[in-house]
């Protein structure tokens, strides 16, 4: 399903919303030629149509800024991608930069993971760790788990329970969270995906966020996780964080410099 054609979706729903049905019932029909191969409306046309109404979306439904243009990054059409970022909160009451997390292993990634957890967790967030594949789910839920931290990962996830949910992406949709986690961001887990596809599925895992998201790959001595290269390289103005752990000498190397003292020399405490 394409970009535009999820869109069009979430437009009907909103018209659902606000009560809308002749908008509801324009959008159903768009959608279903587009579907159909012949779809030729441009869907930010069929937006004004809504805003001329003077009707605005509950802020419940909406992401914040920050979540809307690090979102926004991963819609290719201009139209699309100017719908992507009107439809926000309209005040960012806590400005929290998204992160974005090069680690040099997957044991720091999961470290990493832990700690950002524990910090959503001590400010009662509802929170979700998104992950490409159910491997990959297995694998987080068992390192949240090592690492003290009680998760959810289930078929069937309990959102009447407070315990963060460890999901697939496809497992996320129509759900809003607080917070959303998106480690495992490496080439190998998304290879039988298209790029536009990649793009889409994590589209549709960030703005699951409504205030905060994080995001991490693994460096080691692969090719960067290419949806990830904009990011990094992040232009001026751009309201996200980047850690990249291959700037930042390796601990061992910093400690190396120092001269080791003989066990029995106590002048250093002098």
């Amino acid at each position: 399903m394409r970009l535009s054609e999820w869109i069009l979706g979430w437009l009907i729903k909103a018209a659902a919303i606000v009560g809308d049905t002749a908008l509801q019932e324009k959008g159903r029909a768009e959608l279903k030629l587009r579907r159909r191969g012949t779809g030729g409306e441009d869907v930010g046309g069929l937006l004004p149509s809504l805003r001329r109404r003077n009707v605005t979306l509950p802020e419940a439904f909406r992401c914040c800024p920050y979540i809307a243009e690090l979102a926004s990054q991963f819609v290719a059409e201009p139209e699309e991608r100017a719908a992507c970022l009107a439809q926000v909160r309209t005040t960012q009451t806590e400005r929290e930069q998204p992160v974005v997390l090069v680690a040099p292993s997957a044991g720091v990634e999961m470290v990493m993971l832990a700690d950002a957890l524990r910090t959503r967790l001590a400010r009662s967030e509802r929170v979700g760790i998104l992950v490409p594949k159910r491997r990959v789910m297995a694998e987080v839920a068992a390192a949240m788990r090592e690492a003290g931290i009680a998760v959810e990962a289930s078929e069937r996830m309990d959102f009447a329970s407070d315990l963060p949910k460890v999901m697939p992406y496809h497992s996320a949709k129509g759900i809003t969270l607080d917070s959303v986690l998106l480690p495992g961001l490496q080439t190998e887990n998304f290879q039988r995906y298209s790029p536009e596809r990649i793009e889409r599925l994590l589209f549709v895992a960030i703005t699951r966020a409504q205030g905060w998201a994080y995001l991490s790959t693994v460096a080691g001595g692969k090719a960067m996780f290419a949806p990830l290269e904009r990011l990094l390289t992040r232009p001026k103005g751009h309201n996200w964080a980047v850690q990249d752990w291959r700037k930042i000498p390796p601990v061992y190397e910093v400690a190396a410099s120092v001269a080791p003292l003989p066990d029995d020399d106590l002048t250093s405490l002098l």
